[in-house]
């Protein structure tokens, strides 16, 4: 990865661009089930990933993202198909936004994600596909608020309430889109602030999916966050 930045009084820029092993195909007993995007130590298709962000700061308290990312994820062999998959190309492209001043913080991010179709190798191309088209969306929006903004009590001061609010869902190939589980989520969380790099994180998501029979659930979670 190669970062950097330019400061242009008084808007600033910000940029990275990367390459990396690309993203992969799982399989679960020879049915394919999910593209994964971590982050893998060895490569098991070849081709390379290539992409980037770039950040615009038209005042110090407001961030303006773009992000893009393309990639060929090389086929597999899969149950019901006669020969590997042929190579499929992946692209990834997100807009966010930030706005922190004072006590509050406001974020906002969309993402947009399409895999190409995969044909067995052993037929050709105009053979019904394999692997469909797919594609994927998410966005979410989100609030959070200091209360030492408002209030000097001892422990009062130390709490900032958020609140998220988030959609994803995919379309295309049959098992991704069971796998995916398309939702809207809400997320209302209190965080508590030992040091401004010493968080505890609570927090309870309602999560409602649109998949027919999928059962909808509630989460709790709470961590301790430190930053260096």
């Amino acid at each position: 990865m190669v970062r950097g930045g330019a400061y242009f009084d008084p808007m600033m820029i910000n940029y990275s661009l990367y390459s990396g092993n690309g993203p992969q195909l799982e399989l679960t007993g020879g049915v394919l089930e999910k593209v994964e995007l971590e982050g893998f130590g060895s490569d098991d298709n070849g081709p390379k990933s290539f992409g980037g962000r770039i950040g615009v700061l038209p005042v110090p308290y407001v961030e303006l993202g773009g992000s893009y990312m393309t990639s060929k994820i090389k086929g597999k062999k899969v149950a019901g198909v006669a020969g590997d998959l042929t190579a499929g190309d992946y692209t990834f492209w997100g807009v966010d936004a930030a706005y922190t001043r004072g006590y509050a913080d406001l974020r906002f991010e969309y993402f947009s994600s399409e895999l190409d179709t995969f044909f067995s190798q052993s037929e050709a191309a105009t053979a019904t596909a394999a692997v469909d088209k797919t594609d994927w969306e998410a966005w979410y929006a989100q609030a959070a608020y200091q209360l030492s903004g408002i209030t000097d009590l001892p422990i009062l001061k130390n709490l900032e309430p958020v609140i998220r609010y988030s959609q994803f869902s995919v379309k295309g190939f049959e098992e991704f889109v069971a796998e995916g589980k398309p939702e809207d989520k809400l997320t209302v969380g209190l965080n508590y602030l030992f040091a401004p790099s010493l968080v505890w994180k609570n927090a309870i998501s309602m999560r409602d999916f649109r998949n027919a029979g999928a059962q909808n659930s509630t989460e709790y979670r709470t961590q301790l966050a430190y930053g260096f």
